[in-house]
Formats: structure tokens, sequence, C-alpha cells
């Protein structure tokens, strides 16, 4: 009777411990579906694909997001090797084969932008990052990679380099004297061919130096002026540069702030009014000589207009 008993509390006990394993085995279950969302869930978000490519059977496996992001479907796909290459950008397909090729010789990693060719023709702009997958003699026997949508960041490449373009068909082909300088150190970052010119140095002579090298303020007073105009609270200024021979020349300048890849600068456009300072300089030396002799004089002075008036 003891031993049925004791058979009976053992047995109660596992059906209780197989319950127990049960229960957690469905938890961890639920977790790894819910993880599998999840990640499913960031793919799409991030427009990430993923790609297993077994070297043993030539079966390529397409994730169902990187099938979205070719125009296949929303399924995941079963491919072979030319049924890939025909979505990849024949001029892309030279780079692709020789970093597939580093791959498998080195055991590496590989990285490198491609487009995809959709159905309708056009093209899909993709960062694919794989590696090998080696069995335990160090033989490749899988390739495992992803593929990211970049079009974006491939469009917003292509407006800034057009915008950098315009910048610079501007910038060189002006001819007012041109410079942009970094307001936190002075240094002139660039200068255009009116620029080069004007004060008499070449290009990399001028990129070389600081605008305090031109600027004959002091120092102190040169950045306190370009915070005016880092800050828009001036942007007319009236200075002396000096040129590369040696010669102080009067300078009206409109600078202002501007951003190249998210670096604060300053603009400066420059007009040298030296011959106009020394006009003006010239008609004030006249005004207080008349105006002297005028005072002075003891004779009745008159002035008659063109009509005798």
């Amino acid at each position: 009777h003891l031993t049925l008993q004791r058979l009976r509390d053992e047995l109660k006990e596992k059906n209780a411990q197989l319950e127990r394993e049960i229960v957690e085995r469905m938890r961890v279950e639920a977790v790894l579906r819910q993880s599998k969302r999840d990640l499913a869930r960031a793919h799409a978000m991030a427009q990430l694909g993923n790609f297993r490519h077994d070297l043993r059977t030539g079966e390529i496996v397409w994730s169902r997001e990187l099938c979205r992001m070719a125009g296949l479907g929303d399924e995941e796909r079963t491919l072979d090797l030319e049924q890939v290459r025909k979505r990849i950008h024949s001029d892309d397909l030279p780079a692709l084969d020789h970093a597939f090729q580093s791959v498998l010789n080195d055991g590496d990693s590989a990285a490198l932008d491609i487009r995809l060719r959709l159905s309708d023709g056009s093209a899909r702009h993709v960062h694919d990052q794989f590696e090998a997958v080696c069995d335990e003699n160090g033989r490749a026997v899988q390739i495992f990679g992803t593929v990211q949508n970049i079009d974006e960041r491939k469009q917003a490449e292509e407006a800034l380099r057009e915008s950098e373009e315009r910048y610079r068909s501007l910038f060189d082909n002006n001819s007012s004297v041109m410079l942009v300088i970094d307001p936190e150190t002075g240094d002139i970052v660039d200068a255009n061919p009116a620029a080069c010119s004007f004060y008499g140095y070449s290009h990399e002579e001028l990129v070389g130096k600081k605008i305090t090298n031109i600027n004959i303020l002091p120092r102190d007073q040169v950045f306190q002026e370009m915070e005016r105009a880092r800050s828009g609270s001036r942007k007319h200024f009236y200075f002396r540069h000096r040129l590369a021979g040696g010669d102080i020349v009067d300078v009206e300048v409109f600078s202002g702030p501007f951003r190249i890849q998210n670096r604060p600068l300053l603009y400066l456009l420059i007009h040298d009014i030296t011959a106009r300072m020394r006009a003006e300089e010239a008609l004030r030396e006249s005004e207080e000589k008349y105006r002297l002799i005028t005072e002075t004089s003891m004779s009745g002075i008159f002035s008659l207009d063109v009509h005798g008036n």
C-alpha cells in the first residue's frame, strides 16, 4: 500500500512538473513570437531586409521586407542566383561580384551601395552588407546579409551635391570679392578668384590665412565684429584691409551667417571703396578750405550759377 501511494505521489509531482514546463514553454514561445513580431516591425520601420545564401544548394532566401523593398510582394521568397542578379542594376554587378568573391576568399564581410531594379524599370538605392558563415572546418557554407533602403539618403546627398555645385558656380564666377570665414577661429575657409586677384594671393595662400591677417583692426575687435555678423545684429561694415603687397585699402563689407554641411560660417561680400573714400576726403578738404576762405576774407564773396543768378 505504501509503495502504491508513493508511486501516486511521484506521478502527481511529475504531472505538476510537466504542467509547469508546458506553461513555461508556452510563455517562452509567446515571448519568441512577440520578439519576431517586434523584429519584423523594426525591420519594416527601418526599411531593413535580410537574406541567406546557402552556398551548398545555391538557394537564396529573401526576407519579407527585402521582397517588399524589391517590389516582389509581402512574403518571404526563395530565389536562385540568376533571379537575384536580374534584380541588381547591371552597372553595380561588377562591384558586387568583387565584394562577394572577397568575402568567400577571406571569410570576412563586405558593405557597398547598390541599386535594385524594380518591376516598373525604376531603381532603388540600397546599402548591402553581408558576411560569410563558416562550418567547423572554417569553410564558408552560407552568406548572410542585410539590405537597407537608402533612397532618402541618396536623394538628400544629390540635393546637397546640387546645392554645393550651385554655390560653387555662384561663388567662383562672381566678379565681386567674396570670402568665407569660420567665425569661431577667424580662418579663411574659402576665397573666390576675384578675392585672390584683389588681395594678391593664390587660393592656397589665402585660405591658409586668418581674417585677422588681413583686417588691420585689433584681433579682439575683429572677433567682436564677426560675432555681430554671426548673430545678425549687423550686416554692413567698413574696414581697412591689407593686401599682399602691404598696401592698405578701404573696404565696404556685407556679411552674414550660413552653413555648409552643418558647419556655421560667415560669408563676406567685399567692395573696394578706396577711391570713393579718397574722393570724399578731398571734397571735405576742399569744403573746409572754402569755409576758411569765406570766414577770413575781408572782401565780399558771392557765387553765381550758370544763369547768372
